[in-house]
């Protein structure tokens, strides 16, 4: 938006000038623009949080080299976060847990603890 101011003078054949006519003014009024944009947000996939078993368990490995639970190690917290997943027993999955998150009652065998988590 702006506002322009606009005078007048008139030359004869002789290139004889008059005066200067009263300034004018007007209002100009751009169109609006309009912009659209689209983004597109990539979002992590939520980790799984433990809600179905505060039981963890020892993993041993297999001469396979196959992931095994093993026996119960502890008690762990429910809503603690869980790391990847290891193993799946029938149909239940089982994800690493943080060792410094098991309340222990025996020493695993192997460093990996996990528990069932969704």
């Amino acid at each position: 938006m702006g506002v322009r101011y606009y005078g007048a003078k008139a030359f004869n054949v002789e290139n004889i000038d008059s005066d200067m006519a009263g300034p004018v003014n007007n209002t100009i009024v751009l169109p609006s623009a309009t912009a659209t944009a689209s983004i597109v947000v990539n979002v992590k996939p939520k980790p799984p949080v433990l809600t179905v078993a505060q039981v963890a368990y020892e993993v041993t490995r297999d001469n396979r080299g196959m992931y095994r639970v093993g026996k119960a190690v502890g008690s762990i917290e429910l809503g603690m976060v869980c790391g990847d997943r290891i193993t799946q027993k029938k149909r239940a999955m089982y994800y690493e847990v943080p060792l410094d998150y098991v309340n222990l009652t025996r020493m695993p065998k192997s460093a990996i603890v996990v528990a069932q988590c969704a």
